[in-house]
C-alpha cells in the first residue's frame, strides 16, 4: 500500500498502516484472554471435584444419621435407590451433545428424574412450546429434576463459542 498511496480511493494510508496495529492489539489481547479462559477451566474442574468432595461428605453424614430420623433414612434410601443402586437392569440416563449457541428439541423425557449438566457452559432448559417465564438455567456440574409434564424440552446452549453436553433420561417405548 506504501508503495501505490495514489491509488488509494476510499480510505486514507494512515487508516490502513493503524490496522497493522490493531491486528497486533487484538492478537494480544486474544493471547491474554485465551490464559484466562484455560485458568478458569482449570478452577472450574477443581471447583467441581470440591463440590463432589462435599456431596460425599454429605451423604456420609445423612448414612449416620439415617440410623436414627426416619424421614432422613427414608430420604436416603430414595437417593440410594436413584443413583446408587448399580442393579443392571437399572435405566441409565442418555448423553447429548449440543452445539454453541444451538437448540434442540428433546422428545420422550421421563419427568422426575435429573437433567445433568456435563459440560461446561450453561444450558437452559423449557417445557417444549412453553412461555420462557418458567426457562430453568443449568450451570456447568449442576442438575435440576424435569418438573411434571416436561416431556418433550427445548434445550438451548447459552454458549456462543463453547458446545455443550448433558445427560437425561428417556422413556423407552
Amino acid at each position: 500500500m506504501t508503495l501505490f498511496p495514489e491509488l488509494i480511493v476510499d480510505f486514507t494510508l494512515e487508516e490502513f498502516l493503524s490496522t497493522s496495529e490493531e491486528i497486533i492489539n487484538a492478537s494480544i489481547l486474544s493471547n491474554k484472554l485465551k490464559r484466562i479462559v484455560s485458568i478458569m477451566e482449570v478452577r472450574i474442574k477443581i471447583l467441581q471435584n470440591n463440590r463432589m468432595l462435599m456431596a460425599i461428605e454429605t451423604l456420609d453424614n445423612a448414612r449416620i444419621k439415617a440410623k436414627t430420623n426416619q424421614n432422613i433414612n427414608k430420604n436416603l434410601k430414595a437417593l440410594t435407590a436413584e443413583f446408587l443402586d448399580n442393579a443392571p437392569d437399572k435405566q441409565h440416563p442418555t448423553g447429548f451433545t449440543i452445539g454453541a449457541s444451538e437448540n434442540i428439541t428433546v422428545s420422550n423425557v421421563v419427568t422426575g428424574k435429573m437433567f445433568t449438566n456435563t459440560g461446561t457452559v450453561m444450558l437452559s432448559i423449557l417445557l417444549y412450546g412453553s412461555n420462557e417465564s418458567k426457562l430453568i438455567i443449568v450451570n456447568p456440574a449442576a442438575g435440576v429434576i424435569i418438573p411434571k409434564r416436561w416431556t418433550t424440552l427445548s434445550i438451548n446452549n447459552l454458549s456462543e463459542t463453547t458446545e455443550g453436553s448433558f445427560d437425561i433420561f428417556l422413556s423407552i417405548n
